[in-house]
Parts: C-alpha cells; structure tokens; sequence
C-alpha cells in the first residue's frame, strides 16, 4: 500500500505525469494508494489520467469529485480486500493542506478527514491509509471508531526501530476513547520499505504487533524489473533535457 504523493520531484514525472511511477509500482504490485496533496499539482486531469491507468484504486474518503467533470467517479473512499480468508478494510484520507498547496481546482470538495469506520461491512481489519502527517495520525489514532492501523504519509516521518534518525519506534500503539491503533510511517522518496505484521484474535483484536522499517539502499541488489523501467525512460530524457 502507498500513503500517496507519487507525482512530485523528479524529471520522470515533469515528461510522463505519472506513467514512470505507475508502471514501477504495478511492477512492485501495489494493492492501494492514498490521493496525497501532490496528486493534484498538475491539475484533477493529469490525477485522473493516473487513476484510470491503475491497477489498483486511489482512495480518499474525505474527497469528493463528483462535481468535477475529469475525476468523477476516478477516486474511490475506500475499499475491501481479503487475504487468508480475513477481509481487509483501506480507507484513503488526504490533507486539507491540498487547497492552499496544490491545485485541485474549484469543482474538487474536502471534507474533515475523519475515517469511515468498515466493520460493518465486514471487515476484520481497518486500515487508513492516511496523507495526513504524523501529528495528525496521532491526534485521530484511538479516537475514530474501527480503524486498528494508520499507514501515514505526508510529514515524511521515518519510525523504525534499527534506522538511525528515527522519529520514534516502527509501531507506534495509541489509546483512545474508540480503542487502540497502532501508527506507522516509512519517511519519504521511496529511501525506506515498511512492514508491518499484525496477529488478530479471532473477532478482530489486535493482539500483538511486529515488523520494521528498513533502508532501501545502494548495497541492495537492483530490482530487474524496476530497472528495466527507469533504463528505458531514463533513455528518453535526453530529448526533454
């Protein structure tokens, strides 16, 4: 899962809007992804462009396109999975900081970024995929009812137990009025690879909780899929140089 702000910051995504980032994170088989502020830098269009080329959805449950005429029905608030038999709950929410500091146009409407509860719906497990930063996943963290983890983005907040420079320990366990959830982030720009590894009780409890957030270095072995993506943009830089 992607807690969002893929369009920003390279020459890849000023020549393509998207289509480099999408194709290496359909090669890494991202199931999710949160809409972050960047999204909208180049306008709802290029977003939704993006959208409908993915193979997995974009979610923001605190957004709503339905006035605007490129990202109607683009954007979804959440959405259901299943793995083992357990139904997983993903909840986009994206930072009201995206309407002074992108470009979302006036037919895109924010709402409070408070998550949508999925138990009734089924699920076992809530997770909020949450562009919102780390102050914020810990302000709403035990406070919204049916979320149990908070995959956050935005604040580029690195949480890991062996990195050095950590902002504070991989999980991050919060209590609250609505019950528990735990917090998590790995930084920015694709430098860090977070996992996180849950076991549930049977009705759904959170029982224990593990995983870290580990350096995606240079002594690491390249990916030969991912590699052969950026060689073969990268060979086409030359004319937008």
């Amino acid at each position: 899962v992607d807690a969002g702000d893929q369009f920003q910051g390279s020459l890849f995504f000023t020549a393509w809007k998207g289509e480099v980032e999408l194709a290496v994170m359909h090669a890494l088989g991202t199931e999710a992804m949160a809409v972050g502020n960047h999204e909208f830098d180049q306008g709802p269009a290029t977003l939704a462009r993006f959208a409908r080329a993915a193979r997995f959805p974009l979610l923001s449950a605190n957004i709503d396109t339905s006035d605007d005429p490129d990202l109607r029905g683009a954007l979804r608030p959440h959405v259901m999975v299943e793995k083992g038999g357990l139904r997983i709950g993903l909840v986009g929410l994206t930072t009201l900081q995206t309407l002074t500091g992108s470009s979302p146009g006036p037919h895109v409407r924010f709402g409070d970024p408070a998550a949508a509860a999925l138990r009734a719906e089924g699920a076992g497990l809530v997770v909020a995929l949450s562009h919102l930063g780390w102050d914020v996943d810990l302000t709403l963290a035990g406070r919204v009812a049916g979320v149990d983890v908070l995959v956050g983005g935005h604040s580029h907040t690195l949480l890991s137990d062996s990195e050095p420079g950590a902002a504070g320990p991989a999980h991050l366990a919060v209590s609250g009025p609505a019950g528990q959830a735990v917090v998590v982030q790995a930084a920015a720009y694709g430098r860090y690879l977070g996992r996180l590894d849950i076991d549930l009780a049977a009705g759904g409890q959170v029982l224990a909780y593990g995983g870290d957030c580990r350096h995606v270095g240079l002594a690491l072995p390249e990916e030969p899929r991912v590699a052969a993506i950026v060689a073969h943009y990268a060979a086409q830089l030359d004319g937008v140089r």
